[in-house]
């Protein structure tokens, strides 16, 4: 990870997406603080490891501590709406310390019932849609990605229709808080 940082400050990057939890499920503070001296002054969002903490207040604490600017989060759940509560007490733990940015399967349909639950400032949705192959020929007998089978024939891609679609859902005050429609 270390290097990873290394070659990513070479390319001028604007900010650094990082985690590490502990065996146990703490947030891993000496390799965090390891990271977050590497990234210097560039912002710091702790990535969704901090879903398989085990307690999220403590986590979120620990985070402050770092200095991280965000933590990518679903709540501790597969996605953010159903964490969309335990988001709201992230929000209320971390006090505008650090932004609690929702993450897990956001999608314009479900995006207004997270947001009015937990009103974060930021959110992060992947707004990818599936898109099929231009291969003619298709051995269908051979499944490269083992035991699950997922489509060989196709793959994901963003897409400004869902960014649209998003971005629809919400709009930004003068202010830059996240204002509901």
């Amino acid at each position: 990870m270390l290097d990873d940082i290394a070659d990513m400050l070479t390319l001028g990057v604007q900010g650094l997406v990082f985690g590490a939890l502990t065996p146990d499920g703490h947030v891993d503070i000496p390799v965090c603080q390891q990271l977050m001296a590497a990234a210097g002054s560039l912002p710091v969002t702790f990535h969704r490891a901090v879903d398989m903490a085990d307690g999220l207040q403590a986590a979120v604490e620990a985070i402050v501590r770092l200095g991280a600017t965000r933590v990518l989060t679903s709540g501790g759940e597969s996605t953010a709406l159903e964490g969309a509560y335990a988001l709201k007490d992230m929000l209320r733990w971390a006090d505008g310390r650090v932004l609690i940015v929702p993450a897990g399967g956001i999608n314009s349909k479900n995006l207004q019932r997270i947001l009015d639950i937990a009103p974060c400032q930021e959110y992060h949705a992947s707004a990818r849609r599936a898109v099929a192959s231009r291969a003619v020929y298709r051995n269908g007998g051979v499944h490269m990605g083992g035991a699950l089978y997922p489509p060989e024939y196709g793959y994901k891609a963003a897409c400004p229709e869902i960014v649209r679609e998003l971005v629809d859902v919400v709009a930004v005050s003068d202010s830059g808080k996240l204002a509901t429609k």
